[in-house]
């Protein structure tokens, strides 16, 4: 069994839309069995002029591709925001740690 995994390099450029702050990351995405990938991310929001808004953020996910396009992905995201910083309104702290478990079809 090999692995090929891609290491993809994330750049502000890469981040128009988040006003413009500097993020940076690394991807490493890889098939370690057919129809098996592994999937990891870390990276970093630079957030100018606002001390305790930066924060860095990981990904653990793996993917599994069937027939006819369909793929299911569950990813572990997690946070080093600030707790004061990011918890909205309503009390909720939106930097924290969650699963996502995903069915997709490509067409």
């Amino acid at each position: 069994m090999t692995a090929d995994f891609t290491l993809r390099r994330a750049t502000a450029e890469d981040a128009e839309a988040l006003a413009r702050g500097a993020v940076e990351g690394v991807s490493l995405y890889g098939e370690f069995a057919p129809g098996w990938t592994l999937n990891m991310h870390m990276g970093h929001q630079y957030v100018a002029n606002t001390p305790g808004f930066s924060y860095a953020d990981w990904k653990l996910g793996m993917t599994r591709a069937f027939s006819h396009g369909y793929s299911v992905a569950l990813g572990y995201y997690d946070t080093n925001a600030k707790r004061i910083a990011y918890t909205n309104a309503y009390g909720h702290f939106v930097g924290r740690a969650t699963g996502v478990l995903t069915l997709s079809k490509a067409f």
